[in-house]
């Protein structure tokens, strides 16, 4: 699942409670539909945080004809914040990808609440480091790993975001498209319904009502440097 850093990828991390808190506390609340925009390229003029459903990072398809999304962003993800925060814009479009509730806060916000206090600076900074990791690492599943692997790779961490657990199956949260999972893990739809009929058919996926769930055991050969001690033998050696 992480083959460089400790973020992990395809799912922004979630903003630190102290900071959240702080946001809830001077923002107000936004509620969107699906395929409403959150935040406009180049806007600098406020920063979001997720609070209900989850939302899309998209990158602008002028150069291939399409869009891609660069990270989903369940609840307790900022949106724009580094740009906000650093005076730098970047040309990222968010949108609801199901029905949401999200926190707008001016950008302000940081120079009188983050930046004035020490410890919440530091718990910022992580944060920045992290979301820009969880970036890198999801751009380099997508260019080394075969598909069912990425698919695999975001699944898991859907489930793991919000776990619902029955038994060795674990309930997908939220209700994405066949063709969203797709535009995260660079796959067509029809390759992303196809991969999830042949875990049906082995007995790894059901449909339950709207919702899939997944076995444990379509997880078990997913790599992660951390859990599987790649570290710690080379440090060995």
């Amino acid at each position: 699942m992480r083959q460089i850093f400790t973020a992990f990828p395809y799912v922004e991390p979630p903003v630190p409670d102290l900071i959240a808190e702080r946001v809830r506390a001077h923002a107000r609340l936004l509620t969107l539909e699906p395929g409403d925009i959150l935040k406009m390229p180049g806007e600098l003029h406020h920063f979001y945080m997720v609070e209900e459903g989850v939302c899309g990072y998209f990158v602008a398809g002028v150069v291939f004809g399409h869009s891609r999304i660069m990270s989903l962003l369940p609840p307790k993800r900022t949106v724009a914040d580094i740009s906000v925060s650093t005076g730098r814009p970047c040309n990222i479009e968010t949108r609801a990808l199901t029905k949401a509730k999200a926190w707008a806060c001016p950008a302000q916000f940081f120079k009188e609440e983050i930046f004035s206090n020490n410890a919440l600076a530091e718990l910022y900074y992580r944060l920045a480091v992290m979301k820009h990791e969880s970036t890198v690492e999801g751009m380099v599943a997508n260019f080394t790993l075969p598909p069912e692997q990425r698919l695999k790779i975001l699944m898991m961490m859907l489930c793991t975001d919000a776990p619902q657990v029955k038994g060795d199956w674990h309930r997908v949260p939220y209700r994405l498209t066949a063709e969203t999972m797709g535009l995260v893990v660079n796959l067509t739809r029809s390759n992303v319904s196809r991969q999830l009929s042949q875990w049906r058919e082995a007995g790894l996926a059901r449909k339950v009502g709207l919702d899939w769930e997944l076995h444990e055991k379509l997880f078990s050969d997913i790599y992660d440097w951390q859990r599987d001690g790649a570290l710690k033998k080379k440090l060995d050696v």
